[in-house]
């Protein structure tokens, strides 16, 4: 916000009136009965199977949210959140970097409690600078989350038409791994002991940083870092007693020095504003801190893509030279690998969203994490089999299987175990292959390494999971790109990856002969691409010719379409445009609609007509809906790409429409409110609200596993 004078001004957002303003809605207070209901659920699950669970896959079925509810600290009527902070940046070509808190209720379901809709805004701090003391900017917040912890906040149900004083339990604090600083205190990853879940990893000097190697350089000998090797296994939990004895040392320390001397040992700077809520509402430091696993995929893959290229600094007597891993230093390897990754975006799911662009062109310039997602742990260990040394590419897919187990939002007890494994041999793995116990590679081993190790033993990965696949709109993709590589290089769908080489299938030919052998099997078709159309139009031999009023689509004999045959096609791609609205991605005008939306229209139309596969670009549907489109948005659609009122509306929301005994289609709208054939008790077909298709339905599956948690307390809720 700002005000006449152009000076800009942060905005709190008080968070008590805004959960008042929640429970008046009855629908959104009922949603908020999931928490309640679903701790006595597990409840009588931990006392029937003697304290196991069946399925981990929320926060409530870990150990510090039940010794929360077993101690008395959470109750049935309290109000359990998680605080986020981050930047942003509101416009992509000036600065205009913009600070915000949030706060999201942990009392709704998963797949609604990460959603904009149910998200609480806390504050603004506006830029484009950093702010120089962010703890006061979040002071007016916390202060306000603090008063409502020492007197309650009464709170008016309407689904019940009760009133109720409730706690608020701050269960979760997380932001990126350097913003937590601003909320624990601590020295940041670049210190001597800059973990910030506190687990005692020391870290080994190089110029003005610290890095967390767990093995000691050969011939080094630097005061402070000359610590003994660390085991990953011997790396402890976060230790809540442990950082509050540390506390006590600092803030009791006499002078500068000893102020200075106890930091770099302690690695806290100061108390943690968090400290000033009730200690009873919220979990402790650093319990409470979650780390953040979606921008480690970015970071991981810039690491990884730096040692491959070889740009990563060189420190002397280190030599380019020395490196077998840089597989990427010539240009003609990276453009190859740079067009393979390019040629699988059209195989993968249209539920993927953003597929990864070719990184030659854009891997500096805007790409994005969940495409680094997608490139660097799905698509990459299968290219690099064969072009990586085998030593470097094992440790490489020690980490990718790691990283996608604990990327799941269920998670088995056996998973765990196999992440925990995976996740703890790697960096040792890691650091043996690539620093080599070298002083001057120190800096291979960055805060990510470190951050990913403790991602896998803390006990709120399964909330770091939930923030990347809801908030920021992410699909599982464990497998699916694997099977859609394979399907890319031309293998059988058998193929063991750990058994093929890419170097032989390079050989053997590309990708692109697919288009070749479609062509061979359909010798009947006129119009490969839009040059063969065209030039067909301006040819003496279309002269006179009727094709119809979609003379570019052909049935695979090459006949033309039949007005009939046209209608149907209509009518499924009036059924796919539908789809968009459902899905959010209906454009205002064709020319704008979204890559998914394209992707997802084609996969309906391909599916039920398969004329539209007998192209090389696409642009028989294209040019279809280029035509068609205007007219059907303008009679179904209004401005905002909301439906029109149904008496309006005639739009199919079906995959297939209806087809009477005449031959007329009827629309599943106008069969509303009409007696269904097979509806035993006489009752009328469904509203076009409840008219979800298969595409839609795929998108809001999740896989379901079983877990096993640690032995659980004896309590019941009451």
């Amino acid at each position: 916000m700002m005000p006449s004078d152009c000076e800009p001004v942060f905005v709190t957002i008080l968070l008590g009136p805004q959960l008042q303003a929640l429970w008046r809605d009855p629908k959104h207070a009922k949603e908020t009965q999931y928490l309640r209901e679903e701790t006595q659920q597990i409840c009588e699950q931990l006392h029937i199977n003697g304290g196991v669970i069946d399925l981990y896959d929320d926060f409530c079925k870990g150990s510090d949210y039940l010794e929360a509810v077993k101690w008395g600290d959470i109750k049935p009527d309290d109000i359990v959140l998680m605080i986020l902070l981050d930047s942003t940046q509101l416009y992509e070509s000036k600065e205009s970097d913009c600070w915000i808190y949030i706060w999201i209720v942990m009392n709704h379901a998963p797949d609604k409690r990460y959603k904009k809709h149910y998200i609480l805004l806390g504050g603004f701090i506006p830029g484009p600078n950093k702010p120089k003391n962010i703890n006061s900017f979040l002071f007016p917040g916390l202060h306000h989350l603090a008063t409502l912890q020492n007197e309650c906040l009464r709170i008016w149900d309407a689904s019940q038409n009760i009133t109720f004083l409730s706690d608020l339990y701050l269960i979760f604090v997380t932001a990126n791994g350097p913003g937590l600083v601003y909320f624990n205190g601590m020295v940041g990853h670049s210190g001597h002991n800059g973990c910030c879940l506190y687990c005692g990893l020391l870290g080994c000097c190089k110029g003005n940083h610290y890095y967390p190697a767990l093995l000691l350089p050969n011939n080094y000998n630097m005061e402070g870092s000359n610590h003994p090797d660390h085991s990953p296994y011997d790396i402890q939990d976060p230790s809540s007693s442990k950082y509050f004895e540390n506390l006590c040392l600092l803030v009791t320390t006499h002078n500068t020095m000893q102020y200075k001397k106890l930091r770099m040992e302690t690695g806290i700077t100061k108390p943690a504003i968090l400290l000033g809520l009730d200690v009873s509402c919220m979990l402790s430091i650093p319990d409470c801190l979650t780390p953040d696993i979606m921008h480690l995929a970015a970071l991981l893959s810039d690491l990884f893509l730096s040692l491959w290229h070889g740009t990563i600094d060189c420190t002397p007597p280190d030599h380019l030279s020395q490196w077998p891993w840089a597989i990427f230093r010539c240009s003609d390897a990276w453009e190859l690998h740079g067009a393979l990754i390019s040629s699988t975006a059209q195989h993968l799911p249209c539920s993927f969203d953003r597929k990864p662009c070719n990184p030659t062109e854009k891997i500096s310039s805007g790409y994005k994490t969940w495409e680094f997602q997608l490139y660097m742990f799905s698509i990459t260990p299968a290219l690099l089999h064969g072009i990586l040394p085998e030593a470097y590419w094992h440790n490489f897919c020690k980490l990718v299987q790691g990283f996608q187990l604990i990327c799941q939002t269920h998670i088995t007890h056996s998973e765990l175990c196999d992440a925990h494994i995976l996740l703890t041999e790697w960096p040792l793995n890691y650091e043996e292959l690539y620093c080599q116990r070298s002083a001057a590679r120190l800096h291979f081993v960055g805060w990510a390494a470190a951050a990913l190790s403790q991602a896998q033993i803390t006990q709120n990965s399964v909330v770091e999971i939930n923030i990347i696949w809801y908030v920021e709109e992410m699909s599982d993709s464990k497998g699916v790109a694997f099977h859609s590589l394979i399907s890319v290089l031309k293998l059988p769908d058998d193929t063991d990856p750990l058994t093929f080489s890419l170097t032989d299938v390079i050989t053997q030919g590309s990708p692109t002969l697919d288009k070749h052998t479609l062509k061979e099997k359909h010798p009947a078709i006129h119009f490969w691409t839009k040059v063969d159309y065209d030039a067909f139009t301006l040819s003496p031999e279309s002269q006179g010719l009727n094709r119809g009023k979609a003379p570019w689509l052909e049935l695979e004999n090459g006949d033309p379409l039949t007005s009939q045959q046209l209608s149907a096609v209509q009518t499924t791609l009036h059924s796919a445009w539908a789809e968009l609205v459902q899905c959010k991605l209906a454009p205002p005008t064709w020319t704008k609609v979204s890559t998914s939306g394209k992707e997802l229209v084609y996969k309906i139309m391909v599916k039920k007509h398969p004329l539209f596969a007998l192209d090389n670009d696409g642009f028989k549907l294209e040019m279809l809906c280029v035509t068609d489109y205007p007219k059907w948005c303008k009679n179904h659609l209004t401005p905002t790409g909301e439906w029109k009122d149904a008496s309006s509306s005639k739009a199919p929301l079906k995959e297939e429409s209806e087809e009477a005994s005449d031959g007329t289609v009827i629309s599943p709208l106008d069969l509303k409110g009409k007696k269904c054939e097979n509806d035993d008790g006489g009752g009328m077909c469904h509203d076009r609200a409840f008219v979800i298709s298969p595409y839609t339905l795929r998108t809001l599956l999740h896989r379901s596993f079983t877990h096993s948690a640690p032995t659980p307390p004896n309590f019941c809720w009451l």
